[in-house]
């Protein structure tokens, strides 16, 4: 799905009624790109649900319509390990006002080859607001998560990411990423 048009002329998609709509992805290599997708609805729990692998999201931008109308994160990767492989975040940017921000994207299983580059979050918030995020016991492998820019008001545990596994099975290459929080300590 390719959004015609730049700016706020982009195809914009308002998703509301319930902290559950969202937008499932079932069928392997889909891309979304160009398009700007807003919350309408208190705590919308994600955009995008993924449950396929080669998801690609690209030069999109996803936030809140107004401060209590907000989203938690721009993709959760909710199906079980290995369903989210080859996903792709590039260029992105998730623009959140609310504290209760979760991050960019979650992973709820073991995903290979994820890219997640030239990305821009912002929480204006003082939750905690990722690049990423993986379940405890879940590996990311042969990630590359670079160039990113992550802003927090965070005032504790503020991360780029968090994956709190301390498995072998982790690989890949972070870097070149710049985290801003609150965070004192």
């Amino acid at each position: 799905y390719i959004g015609l048009g730049s700016g706020r002329t982009r195809p914009t998609f308002n998703l509301g009624t319930l902290t559950s709509t969202t937008i499932t992805v079932t069928a392997a290599n889909v891309s979304v790109d160009n398009a700007i997708f807003y919350s309408t609805f208190a705590d919308v729990v994600t955009i995008f649900n993924v449950t396929a692998v080669g998801f690609t999201l690209k030069n999109c931008l996803i936030g809140d319509s107004a401060i209590n109308l907000n989203v938690l994160s721009a993709v959760k990767c909710t199906g079980s390990d290995n369903t989210a492989d080859d996903i792709r975040l590039v260029n992105n940017k998730f623009l959140s006002q609310d504290a209760a921000t979760l991050g960019f994207v979650i992973f709820a299983g073991d995903v290979f080859r994820p890219v997640i580059e030239d990305n821009v979050i912002i929480s204006e918030g003082t939750g905690l607001a990722t690049i990423f995020t993986c379940a405890t016991g879940k590996d990311i492998r042969m990630c590359s998560v670079a160039r990113n820019r992550l802003s927090s008001k965070a005032t504790a545990n503020a991360l780029g990411y968090s994956n709190d596994t301390a498995s072998p099975n982790n690989s890949g290459i972070i870097c070149d990423n710049y985290v801003r929080a609150s965070d004192v300590g």
